[in-house]
């Protein structure tokens, strides 16, 4: 496309601006080399597909004047299916309900509210996260999640209840990735050794959440389920009676009872396969 020749007609002059221009090797690359060129020990990122609200950077700013030591601070977001959807909160412009979490006040917060957490909500810590290698190489999907979940284990994570930033969900690229097990739940569903034995229960809500809702996401974009996705699931459901508690949040139109039919389906269809 034509972004590489905008970002340099809009840089051009202005030496604040560092253009990287390299071969396509994923998300996680491009991101990793942004956040180690970058002069500034606190570094926001964004996404193509979403926006900033004009109180956004500075909101981020105050999080990190109250918070100096955190990982990872956090504004509030909000999915919306289209641009029109940003101009109503647009007008909202505060900058400060920061509160600091950590560990199993992080994974608890985490587990009840999927949504809170987005790449172009977040701002790091470099000093603080680089620890961590960042945003892990080569994968694929949800490998911002895998990150967030590393950092929440040994930093403070911060966060604003000021709605800063928008994802715009009719531009997101989740369609094409449909059928792929997320990153994050292919590395952690056997092994939580990483984390505190404490944060195990809502770290294993979490990977529950994620495998339904992929699956879930596979179907909605007329996709079948991939065998990899389907193991995943079913060593991860919990319960059928706390199916429609954990699918709750789901963000499209599709009725609770529909989604508990495909989730019992694509679990009873996997059952041989992982018992």
């Amino acid at each position: 496309d034509t972004s590489l020749d905008r970002a340099r007609r809009f840089g051009r002059g202005k030496s604040k601006y560092i253009i990287i221009d390299q071969k396509n090797m994923g998300v996680s690359v491009a991101r990793n080399n942004g956040i180690n060129a970058s002069k500034s020990n606190y570094v926001a990122m964004l996404d193509a597909d979403d926006v900033w609200n004009c109180n956004h950077v500075l909101a981020i700013s105050r999080m990190v004047e109250k918070f100096p030591e955190a990982g990872m601070y956090v504004a509030s977001s909000k999915k919306v299916l289209g641009i029109h959807e940003i101009l109503e909160p647009i007008a909202a412009c505060g900058v400060d309900g920061s509160y600091a979490v950590r560990g199993t006040e992080f994974y608890k917060k985490y587990s009840d509210q999927p949504r809170v957490l987005h790449t172009s909500a977040v701002c790091l810590n470099k000093h603080k996260t680089r620890h961590t290698g960042f945003f892990p190489e080569g994968a694929i999907r949800s490998q911002d999640i895998y990150l967030w979940l590393k950092i929440g284990q040994e930093c403070d994570v911060i966060f604003n209840d000021v709605v800063t930033s928008f994802q715009l969900m009719d531009n997101s690229g989740l369609g094409r990735r449909a059928g792929v097990v997320p990153f994050y739940i292919s590395n952690l569903l056997n092994d939580l050794s990483y984390f505190d034995e404490s944060h195990h229960p809502y770290l294993e809500k979490i990977l529950s959440r994620g495998a339904a809702t992929s699956c879930l996401a596979s179907l909605s974009s007329g996709c079948d389920i991939t065998s990899d996705l389907g193991v995943a699931l079913s060593k991860t459901l919990p319960t059928t009676s706390k199916i429609y508690t954990l699918l709750s949040y789901w963000p499209y139109k599709t009725t609770l009872s529909s989604m508990a039919r495909y989730i019992l389906r694509i679990k009873e269809r996997y059952n041989n396969v992982c018992h």
